[in-house]
């Protein structure tokens, strides 16, 4: 221990060892720091980007994306309409190449074992603003703007 503390050099290597084991990766919960190879998965994989760029333009439906893990492969499920009936989830690996889906109007299960099999990762996207369209009235009716 004497020597350690009387060496500057070697009490920094201490530290940023500790620093970085204490904030590396966990593997575990699947918050992995490269998940899909990437740093920023909502920037740096182009197919997420057209999703998210295209709920944001139009604000159809509430939509959330959740990293997960199923049949080791790692990937994004998207739920494309929050709190609807008969909204759909659909599981995309990382080079966005639909793997399952779950709901809908049709009611697909295509991923029965999901919640089962899976490790559910952090929230990457939300948006709970809906954008209500004008609705133009036949007849009688006045048309909303």
């Amino acid at each position: 221990m004497y020597l350690i503390l009387n060496n500057p050099m070697k009490n920094i290597i201490v530290i940023l060892f500790v620093f970085f084991f204490l904030l590396g990766c966990d593997k575990e919960n699947n918050n992995d720091c490269n998940y899909c190879d990437v740093e920023n998965p909502l920037n740096e994989l182009v197919w997420l980007k057209e999703i998210v760029n295209e709920q944001t333009t139009n604000h159809l439906n509430k939509m959330i994306i959740k990293k997960y893990e199923y049949d080791n492969i790692q990937g994004f499920l998207v739920n494309y309409c929050v709190g609807c009936a008969d909204g759909s989830s659909i599981f995309y690996d990382c080079s966005g190449i639909e793997f399952c889906s779950i709901g809908g109007v049709q009611g697909s299960n295509s991923c029965s074992d999901f919640l089962e099999n899976s490790i559910e990762g952090e929230i990457i996207f939300v948006d709970t603003i809906v954008q209500i369209k004008p609705v133009i009235s036949i007849g009688l009716g006045t048309a909303l703007e």
